[in-house]
């Protein structure tokens, strides 16, 4: 029988998501045909088994919470969310208010500390410069630092949407974090980063050493598990 807290989890979370709508219109084509094929209702992206109430993800990205309203309703577990945009962060807070097991940092993670600018709206933003959109002004904390303080004891499920910072990201993390203590690690690799093939193949390179590729949707969505 399922948990009625999870019920209830499910009705009142995913409801608060029903209006965020994934935007495909950059991914590649066969990779797209390929995702909407075998996972028509996006249940691989929330479908982690290990997953209970006592487990730590860590949703760099965050968005306002849409994913982790969705990781919420079906495991119940904490949630540390990272969204530096100020109206996204502030609408991820409202949509978890008062969850005590769900925190929202209105800060980007990178490589570097410092100030930075971040273009985009309220419907997506990104560190990667377009003068096109809009800009905001945004604190940015190199994520080891950020990890090796507040995740020295590990995380469950990380996950990394970040519109091109991945390329920062990561590379920190495989160089100046342990690891192993990431038992999965869900990462959608942008096309938006000069030479993103070959970063995405250092970066593959790292992860290789401690986990090993679930499944990948070419530049959507991959999973990466730790190898016992």
């Amino acid at each position: 029988m399922i948990p009625i807290v999870h019920i209830l989890n499910y009705l009142g979370y995913r409801c608060l998501g029903l209006a965020e709508k994934c935007n495909r219109s950059t991914y590649p084509a066969e990779s797209k045909r390929q995702y909407l094929k075998e996972d028509p209702n996006e249940m691989k992206v929330v479908t982690f088994p290990s997953l209970n109430p006592a487990s730590l993800v860590v949703d760099v990205g965050g968005y306002t919470g849409d994913w982790a309203q969705r990781i919420y309703s079906r495991y119940s577990c904490h949630i540390d969310i990272y969204e530096p945009h100020p109206i996204l962060s502030r609408r991820a807070k409202a949509n978890f208010e008062p969850n005590k097991k769900v925190r929202v940092f209105e800060i980007g993670l990178s490589n570097i500390n410092g100030m930075t600018e971040l273009f985009g709206d309220d419907r997506g933003a990104s560190l990667v410069k377009d003068r096109l959109r809009e800009s905001h002004i945004v604190n940015i904390f190199k994520a080891s630092e950020i990890f090796n303080r507040r995740y020295e004891s590990g995380i469950d499920l990380l996950k990394l949407n970040v519109e091109g910072a991945e390329y920062k990201i990561l590379p920190d993390l495989i160089k100046n974090y342990d690891m192993r203590k990431i038992n999965d690690i869900l990462i959608q690799f942008h096309r938006n980063s000069p030479d993103y093939n070959s970063q995405r193949d250092k970066i593959w390179a790292g992860l290789s050493i401690t986990h090993s590729p679930v499944f990948n949707y070419d530049y959507i969505f991959e999973h990466w598990k730790l190898v016992e």
